[in-house]
C-alpha cells in the first residue's frame, strides 16, 4: 500500500511541477507582452477557477475556530505567485514520495 502511495506522490509532483513551469512561462510571456512585471497570485488563481470554494474555506477556517490559519498563514501563501506555491508542494511530494535507499554495506570490525 505505501508503495502506491510513493508512486501517486511522485506523480503528483511531477504535474505539480509541470504546473509551476507552465505558470512561470505564463507570468514571463504576459510580463513580456505590458513590459512590466505580472505574476498572477494564487488567490487571484484560485478565485477565478471556484471563487465560491475560496469563501467556503474561509468561513470554513474562521467557524472552527482557528482564524489564525486564515490571515496570517495561508493569506500569506496565496499571495505567492503561482509557480512558487505549485514548486514547493510539487517538491514537498516528490520528497514524501521519494523511494527510501537502504544502506547495504556492512562494517565488521
Amino acid at each position: 500500500m505505501f508503495i502506491v502511495l510513493r508512486f501517486l506522490l511522485r506523480v503528483l509532483g511531477s504535474f505539480l511541477l509541470a504546473a509551476a513551469l507552465v505558470a512561470m512561462i505564463s507570468d514571463g510571456s504576459r510580463t513580456i507582452a505590458q513590459s512590466e512585471v505580472i505574476l498572477l497570485s494564487s488567490f487571484d488563481f484560485w478565485a477565478s477557477l471556484s471563487a465560491d470554494s475560496l469563501a467556503e474555506v474561509r468561513a470554513g477556517l474562521e467557524a472552527s475556530g482557528a482564524p489564525f490559519l486564515w490571515d496570517p498563514v495561508l493569506k500569506t501563501i496565496l499571495s505567492w505567485p503561482v509557480w512558487v506555491g505549485c514548486s514547493i508542494l510539487g517538491v514537498l511530494c516528490l520528497w514524501i514520495g521519494r523511494t527510501r535507499s537502504r544502506d547495504t554495506t556492512a562494517i565488521a570490525f
